[in-house]
């Protein structure tokens, strides 16, 4: 049977990450936008919600980032303004030239969690 110290520590850091989770659902995805009376439209809307915010952090943790929801949000929209910016322009980017411009265009905003 663990300590009870170590029980309170545990259950500190669940609280911890829990409070943080719902507090980049509602930053960054929505998770209180949705203005539906229908039970099942707001469990999908709340579902949607969550779900990104998974799929955000597991991006980030599959990058190899310790990214926030926020910072993996910004990274993302840089990379299709950049893609879009390349294929608007007609011409193909040459990735080993301008590797350091394309580094600095994608991170741009962009900050590690804290």
């Amino acid at each position: 049977m663990p300590s009870p110290n170590r029980l309170l520590l545990s259950l500190k850091k669940l609280c911890k990450a829990s409070h943080k989770f719902f507090r980049d659902a509602k930053q960054f995805t929505g998770l209180t936008h949705c203005q539906a009376r229908n039970s099942k439209a707001l469990s999908f809307a709340f579902n949607a919600s969550l779900t990104s915010v998974n799929i955000a952090r597991a991006f980030a943790r599959q990058q190899g980032m310790d990214l926030s929801v926020g910072s993996t949000k910004t990274l993302l929209h840089n990379a299709a303004m950049v893609e879009r910016f390349i294929s608007m322009s007609g011409k193909h980017a040459d990735m080993r030239f301008n590797n350091t411009d394309f580094k600095e265009l994608l991170f741009y905003g962009v900050r590690a969690a804290v």
